[in-house]
């Protein structure tokens, strides 16, 4: 082997070094670009996939199927942790399949995450209201009554009153 072609060896050699070490780097760099668009793209389309899986809850308790709705509402807590309105209806799931002791946790998370959560905090009154205790009712009624009237524009799209309800079942407990 002459001198030279031993140079040429060596020189193809790092070359082929050269574009190995190039292809990775540019193969990690698209790797880290993909994972950060999935990573935004996931932080930007969170909340349209947590409306879509309230959506698709709401569906389900329309049709009495409270498991499935449950099964929805959880995934959506799972993305929304610090939604109260999504906690407290879970929690309405939960009643409405009688499954009264994972209605009462998903109120108080409910509670929890808003003190001012009408719904929650009237309904779960109503839960102590058909255990008896209403040491707990009473808290809770008042709680509804202390956070005063709704909105009129509120209940009519709720076509419920919780102050005006709470107040009433307030009357009931004391009679």
């Amino acid at each position: 082997m002459t001198n030279h072609d031993h140079n040429t060896n060596c020189d193809c050699k790092e070359h082929h070094h050269e574009q190995d070490g190039g292809q990775l780097k540019s193969f990690c760099l698209r790797w880290i670009f993909s994972v950060l668009f999935i990573i935004v793209s996931f932080y930007f389309l969170r909340p349209l996939l947590v409306q879509q899986l309230v959506s698709r809850a709401s569906t389900y308790m329309s049709y009495p199927l409270y498991d499935d709705a449950i099964r929805q509402y959880k995934k959506a807590t799972f993305f929304d942790k610090n939604n109260s309105d999504i906690h407290a209806s879970l929690a309405y799931a939960y009643r409405s399949k009688n499954d009264i002791v994972q209605a009462q946790l998903a109120y108080q998370a409910a509670i929890e995450l808003n003190p001012k959560n009408a719904g929650a905090l009237f309904d779960l009154g109503i839960i102590y209201l058909m255990e008896k205790n209403y040491k707990k009712v009473i808290g809770y009624f008042n709680s509804v009554v202390e956070l005063g009237p709704e909105d009129q524009k509120r209940v009519v799209t709720n076509l419920v009153s919780y102050h005006h309800s709470a107040l009433r079942m307030l009357a009931v407990c004391h009679e």
